[in-house]
C-alpha cells in the first residue's frame, strides 16, 4: 500500500440509520422540444435527456446527447432550468456549441463551477482529433457564451468527453477507446485564456478513469477493476495532487474490507478533505447489494470514516453505481454495476438513489429518493447543498420513447416552505 493511507480499524461504522428528514420531489424536468425514438426507425435513439447533470443554487443543467438539431442527428444539447418559489422549475435556455455535427453527442457529461460550464462531446471530430470539451461562460445578461473548444491528442481510437469535471481553471476529461482502455487528461487555463493539457493520468488499466473528481489541487480517480492483494476486480481509487512539479500520485484508497469482484471505485466524488467512493459489488448487506465509503484527509493521510449501506438494500442492487458529494451531504445510486462499467451511456433501467448526511452521530441515511412516475433515481446524480438532481435518460415520457427525464429533490420541510414547484412548461 502506498504511504499516506492510514490503517483502517475494524470499527468503521456501517451506516444503516433510519430515515430522519425525508426528501420529496420538487420538480420533473423535460426538454420543451424533446423527442423520443422513432417507432419506424429503431436504430434511431431518443434524446436521452438526463445523461449529463449539474446543479448549483437555483440553476439546473441537463444534457441530452442524442438530441437532433440543424447540425444533424445526435448532435446533442444542454438545457438550463431556473427555480423560483412562485413558478417552480422552468426551462430558461438551450445551450449548444457554435459548431457541431451529427453524432457529436454534446451533453454526454457536464460540470458546473460558478459561471463556468464544461460540456463533453465524445463524438465531436475536428483537427484530426476525436472528442472535445466545450467551455461556456455565463454573462451578466444571463446568456451562456462559448469560450473555448478543447481537444487533445489521443492514442488509437480513444475519444475524450465521455466524462468531465471542473474546478476553477482546471478541467478533468476522460478518454476511452473502443477496447475500454481509459485515462484522464488534466487541462489548465493559462493567463492568455488558452486551455492546455497539463498532465495525462494513466495506469494502463481498462477501468482507470471511468469515474473521477477534482477539488482544488486534488484529484480522485477510480479504477474499479484493479487487483488488490491478489483479489481480482477488488478496485482502487487513486489520489493525485498538484505540486510545483506538476500532478503527482499521492496515495491510493482501497476498501477497508477488500474482497474480489466488489468494484471499489465504481464511482467517486471529492469535496474538500472528504472523498466518497462507490463499491457497487460489496456484499455486506447481501450479495452485490453494494456500498459506498467515506474517507477524510487527515494530517497523516487519508482515513476511512464510514461505510454507507442502504437500509433496505437487497441482492444485486449495487449501491455505489453513482455517487455525488457536497459538504456533509451525499447521494448514492443503486443500479447495475456491470451495465455501468461496460457502457455508462446505457445506464441501469431500475434502481434508487439514497441521501446520506454527516451529523452529530456520524453519517446517516436520510432518505430514499422516489420519483412520482416510478423512474429510476440511481443512474446519475448531482447535489448542491440539500438539493439533489437525478437523471433517467431511458425514461419514456410525453416526448416519446427514451426521450429522458430529470428530477429535482429537496427535503420536505424546504419544499413545504417554498411551495411545491412544477417542471418544464
Amino acid at each position: 500500500m502506498i504511504a499516506g493511507l492510514l490503517a483502517t480499524v475494524a470499527t468503521v461504522p456501517l451506516v444503516q440509520a433510519s430515515v430522519q428528514d425525508d426528501y420529496v420531489q420538487e420538480g420533473t424536468l423535460m426538454a420543451s422540444d424533446g423527442e423520443g425514438q422513432s417507432p419506424l426507425a429503431f436504430h434511431d435513439e431518443g434524446d436521452r435527456f438526463g445523461t449529463g447533470l449539474a446543479i448549483q443554487d437555483d440553476r439546473a443543467l441537463v444534457g441530452a446527447p442524442y438530441a437532433d438539431d440543424a447540425d444533424g442527428e445526435d448532435a446533442g444539447a444542454v438545457y438550463m432550468y431556473e427555480h423560483t418559489d412562485r413558478r417552480g422549475w422552468v426551462e430558461a435556455a438551450k445551450i449548444q456549441p457554435a459548431w457541431s455535427h451529427s453524432g457529436s453527442h454534446f451533453g454526454q457529461d457536464l460540470a458546473l463551477d460558478g459561471d463556468r460550464l464544461v460540456v463533453g462531446a465524445p463524438g465531436h471530430v475536428g483537427d484530426d482529433r476525436r472528442g472535445a470539451v466545450f467551455v461556456f461562460e455565463r454573462q451578466a445578461s444571463g446568456d451562456w457564451t462559448q469560450q473555448a473548444r478543447v481537444s487533445v491528442a489521443t492514442d488509437g481510437s480513444a475519444r475524450i468527453g465521455q466524462d468531465v469535471d471542473v474546478d476553477g481553471d482546471t478541467i478533468l476529461v476522460g478518454s476511452r477507446d473502443a477496447y475500454s482502455s481509459s485515462s484522464v487528461h488534466v487541462l489548465e487555463q493559462h493567463a492568455s485564456g488558452v486551455w492546455l493539457e497539463a498532465a495525462h493520468l494513466d495506469n494502463g488499466a481498462d477501468s482507470f478513469g471511468t469515474s473521477f473528481s477534482i477539488d482544488g489541487d486534488t484529484a480522485l480517480v477510480g479504477d474499479s477493476s484493479a487487483d488488490v492483494d491478489g483479489q481480482t476486480y477488488a478496485g482502487k481509487a487513486f489520489v493525485y495532487e498538484r505540486t510545483a512539479d506538476g500532478w503527482q500520485r499521492a496515495t491510493e484508497l482501497v476498501s477497508p474490507d477488500t474482497d474480489g469482484g466488489t468494484f471499489f471505485g465504481s464511482a467517486v466524488a471529492l469535496h474538500g478533505d472528504t472523498a466518497l467512493v462507490g463499491e457497487a459489488g460489496d456484499g455486506e448487506k447481501a450479495p452485490e447489494a453494494g456500498a459506498a465509503h467515506v474517507f477524510t484527509r487527515e494530517t497523516a493521510g487519508w482515513a476511512a470514516q464510514a461505510k454507507l449501506l442502504a437500509e433496505d438494500g437487497n441482492e444485486d442492487e449495487a449501491l455505489g453505481t453513482s455517487v455525488a458529494l457536497d459538504g456533509d451531504r451525499a447521494v448514492v445510486g443503486a443500479g447495475n454495476p456491470h451495465t455501468r462499467l461496460a457502457d455508462r451511456a446505457l445506464g441501469p433501467r431500475a434502481g434508487a438513489g439514497y441521501v446520506f448526511a454527516d451529523g452529530e452521530d456520524g453519517w446517516e441515511q436520510r432518505s430514499k429518493l422516489r420519483a412520482a412516475d416510478g423512474a429510476s433515481t440511481s443512474w446519475q446524480a448531482a447535489i448542491d447543498d440539500e438539493r439533489v438532481l437525478v437523471g433517467e435518460p431511458g425514461k419514456n415520457n410525453a416526448n416519446g420513447f427514451e426521450a429522458g427525464s430529470a428530477y429535482v429533490f429537496a427535503p420536505a420541510k424546504a419544499v413545504a416552505c417554498a411551495g411545491l414547484g412544477g417542471g418544464s412548461p
